[in-house]
Formats: structure tokens, sequence, C-alpha cells
């Protein structure tokens, strides 16, 4: 075995979609009316196509040929990149109604997507990230399984209870508000005590909400082609219970009980998911199912009043996070409509109408972010948009995520022809068990280099483990010397070498991956195990 030359450069695909002032594609575009800038400095684009929603359909691309970085001729029959669409149902955060009236225009959506290269997955998160329905080109089967989501229960609809009750009681104590001093005051704790429990829930339940998200994302990291995330909920807070502490500080006019709000504060949680979309480069579209606003009417009467300002924070403060998921990831923000079949519509253009801008740039070999500005050189007024950044990934990155994304589809390969295997299961608590892992390399697919009397490779080895319900271990890395005395290797060429792993689980049935990289000759191998705890199976 001889070692591989590093990889000098990489060229990474950026999707551009290019929109006029009522939001409907700019054709006919060409390569010269783009310029992209990556850290500050113009880059050449080394390959350009032009896709529609309509011609992707019949298979007939509008492309340039793709420019070969050195200047000559390069293939022009480039087809439409294999594009990968979730449906993320965040049920925890959807109102049973507003969920429901949204599962037709869905439903319509999947009908709309059918070129073969399209495949869907329908996520339905409710305590735990469910896949529904795997990735499928079959419209029916995402169909069924949005059909088959109007069964299940309420999901917000009891925490927004919950806040009616606190709102009524804030009401009530507003109208006393002529009471005395200091039983207003224990009213104002009481009230104070009851929205910090409900902004605990909230919090709780949205964190688990987002690393779904993140999890589900991951398993995506590793896949070649466009990726799109349709995340459905009715808005997320950039902070929590920011408008019923805004209503309580009215209450003893002072603005102190709003800085209570500082722990409960999640940008920089929504930051971090739209860092780890484009690190997996993953657009992110968002939809509020909450629909248009009413306007005052909706805002209730008597007890059940709350104040026009409070109202309209309420609203800002649920979509700032869903636009700025969309735009910082290149996706699409569907709120403030009721009209979701049209949406569904634009969101569908959306994905299958873009340029394609080819970029090659030097490989750092390590992990690395590099911000993207595209200008656009036409006189027509336009709106862009794209990732503003692409994650360079060192090679040990790229066979991690290889990893994690064999937790759920097939094995990217396995060239080395290394094998997972498993011992017996050790119960540690009732809810948790010991698997002894071992991932076995045949002797002759490691580079070994002789040092003094022996032969000495070198490899990094990665294990994930992803339960029934979704639950995904972190990946582990181990690092590991291999080593042969010269005089044995005939003897022991046609081995292998046993890595061993211990890993705690919890209770039911386990997919393990592991990925092994040769540091020397930067090939990778993986391979995958289904097992299950004793009292499971």
């Amino acid at each position: 075995l001889t070692p591989a030359d590093p990889e000098e450069s990489t060229l990474t695909n950026l999707t551009v979609s290019v929109r006029d002032t009522e939001d409907q594609p700019i054709p006919g575009l060409v390569r010269e009316n783009f310029r992209v800038s990556q850290d500050g400095e113009e880059v050449p684009i080394t390959a350009f196509s032009a896709f529609a929603a309509s011609s992707v359909a019949s298979g007939d691309p509008d492309i340039e040929a793709p420019a070969d970085p050195t200047g000559s001729a390069a293939d022009s029959s480039q087809q439409p990149e294999p594009v990968y669409i979730i449906l993320f149902i965040d049920n925890p955060n959807l109102l049973l109604s507003e969920r429901n009236r949204l599962l037709r225009p869905l439903q319509s959506f999947a009908r709309s997507i059918t070129p073969e290269h399209v495949q869907m997955m329908v996520v339905y998160f409710d305590g735990f990230a469910d896949i529904v329905q795997p990735f499928t080109n079959d419209e029916r089967k995402v169909i069924h399984a949005l059909r088959g989501l109007r069964m299940e229960e309420e999901g917000q609809d009891k925490r927004m209870e919950d806040r009616g009750k606190i709102q009524r009681a804030m009401n009530r104590a507003f109208q006393n508000r002529g009471k005395a001093s200091s039983s207003l005051q224990y009213e104002l704790r009481d009230l104070y005590q009851s929205i910090e429990v409900f902004m605990d829930e909230e919090r709780r339940v949205l964190y688990r909400s987002l690393d779904a998200v993140y999890e589900v994302m991951s398993t995506m990291s590793a896949i070649n082609g466009r990726k799109h995330l349709v995340y459905v909920s009715n808005g997320l807070p950039s902070i929590i219970g920011r408008d019923l502490l805004y209503e309580l500080s009215r209450m003893d006019g002072s603005n102190k009980r709003q800085t209570m709000s500082m722990p409960y504060k999640l940008t920089r949680r929504y930051e971090a998911l739209a860092d780890a979309a484009n690190s997996f480069d993953i657009a992110i579209h968002t939809i509020d199912a909450s629909g248009a606003d009413h306007g005052p009417q909706a805002l209730g009467t008597g007890v059940d009043r709350r104040s026009a300002a409070a109202h309209r924070l309420t609203r800002e403060n649920r979509q700032a996070a869903l636009r700025m998921l969309a735009k910082t990831t290149g996706g699409l923000a569907i709120v403030d409509t009721d009209e979701f079949a049209a949406a569904c519509d634009r969101l569908r253009d959306e994905m299958l109408t873009y340029y394609l801008l080819g970029l090659t740039f030097t490989d750092s070999a390590v992990d690395k972010v590099h911000l993207i500005d595209v200008h656009l050189d036409v006189e027509q007024e336009h709106q862009l948009r794209y990732r503003h950044t692409l994650v360079e990934k060192s090679l040990p990155s790229r066979v991690q995520d290889q990893v994690t994304s064999a937790l759920v589809r097939d094995v990217p390969g396995n060239d080395m022809g290394i094998a997972v295997s498993h011992g017996p299961w050790e119960q540690m608590t009732p809810e948790q068990w010991m698997l002894p892992v071992a991932v076995s390399v045949p002797v002759e697919s490691v580079a070994l280099v002789a040092q003094g009397d022996e032969y000495v490779g070198r490899v990094v080895v990665f294990f994930a483990a992803r339960d029934i319900e979704g639950r995904r271990s972190d990946v582990v890395r181990t690092e590991h010397e291999l080593r042969v005395p010269i005089s044995e290797y005939e003897n022991r060429r046609r081995g292998a070498f046993d890595i061993q792993h211990r890993m705690l689980l919890g209770t039911g049935e386990h997919s393990v991956a592991a990925g092994v990289l040769d540091e020397t000759t930067h090939r990778a191998s993986y391979d995958m195990i289904t097992t299950a705890s004793p009292e499971h199976s």
C-alpha cells in the first residue's frame, strides 16, 4: 500500500436563489453576472449551472458546461444533483388545529415534487424524532405518512392553556391594582413564580426540539447533493416568556421584570443550529403554522384580553428565529400567511429553481469556516438567498460524518474489509447496558511502515450508536498504533487487528456504526450492525 497524496483543492457547490421584488425567479443569468468573494477576496467560479422547477421535472436543465480550473473543456452532460428534503413536524411546538390545517398543503407539496432525483423523509417529533417515512421518491408513501399524523395527539395545546391561565390571573390582578400595595406585591410575586414555572417548561421542550433537529441534520452530513430541512412549528421564541414578562412589568411600572428573561434568551442556540446546518450543507426552510396576524380580534376580551403591544411582541419574538435560520442557511421563511398552498408552491420553486456555482478552494487540512459573499451584476432589482458560510472539513471530520450517516442510511463503503461485532451485553443499571464492540481490520489493508524490527501503522477509529427512537450517542474517536514484528509479518498478513471499545447504551434496539481511517493512505472504510439489549430482544 502506498501513501495517497493529500488533496490540494476541493470543488464545492454554492446554491444561489435569485428573485425579483415580487419574489419571482429571475431566469437567464449567466456566469458573468455573478461575483463571489471568499473571506473578502474574489474567487473564480469554476462551474456554473442553472435549473428551473419545470425543466428539472422534465430532465432538461439549462446548463452551461462546467469549466475545468485548468482551462480545458469540461463535460456538458451535468445533471441535477440529488435532492433530499426532510419534513420536520415539531409537534410539541404546534397547536393541534394549526398542525392539521397545514398537513394537506404539505401533501400537495409532496405530490408536486416528482423528479426521480428528489427524495423526501418525514420526521415527526413528539419527545423523540420518529422517522415515520424514510427517504423515498414515492410521493404516495410521503402523503400516506402525512395523513397519518392527523391522528396524533395534541402538542402545544396544553401549554397554551397554562399560558392562558397565567394571562387571566395577570389581567385580574391588573384590574385590581388599586388594592393595598403589600397585597399587590404578593400577587406579583405569585404571578412571577407561575411565569417562571411556565418558562422553565417551555425551555425544556424547546431544547429537546432543537437537539432533535440537530440530530436529524447530523445524519445527513455526509450525503452528497442538495439538502433541505423544512421545519414546521408555531414559531420559535427568541426569548421565552418575553410577552408575559412585558405585561407583568406594566403592573408595577418597572422594567426589572423583563431583565429576568436573560436566562431564557435562546439566540445563541439558534445561531449554533444555523452554524451546524451550514457545516452539514443543509438549507433550513421554516413554516409558521400560526398563519397571518388577524389583528385585535385575536386578543380576547375581559380577563382573557392581552395588550396589542404584547401581541405584537409575541409574533415578533416567535418569528425572528424562523427568519434568521432561513436567511443564514439559504432557506425560505414562510410566515404571516394563511395561503399555505401557495406558500408550499413557492417552497417547491425555491428548492428546484436555482443557480449552482462551483467554487474551488485550497485545502488547509483542518476544519475551517469560509465567509461567502455573492453579488449580482444586473440592473434589475433583486434579492439573493444563499448560505453565507462554507465549511471546509478535514478528512477525519468527513469520516466522522460518514459514520453518523451510516446509522440511518446505507454504509458508505468498505474497501478495507473491516467488520464490526459485539460481545455479551452487561447490565449496569435497570436502564443502562454496557456493550463491548470490536472492529476487525485486516492486516493487509493497513499501510505498515518499517520502524526498527517492526512494521507500524496508524489508524483512527470512530464509533457511534443510535437507538430505535432516534436518540444518538456522541461520536467517539480513538487512535491506534498497530505493530507487527517484521519476522512475523508473513504469518500474520492474512489475519486482522482487533480494536476494542465499550459503549454505554440504553435498553432497546441499537444500530452501531464504526469507521476506520488509515492515516497513511487516507483510505476509510465503514461497517454497521444492529443489536438489542437482552430484555428488549
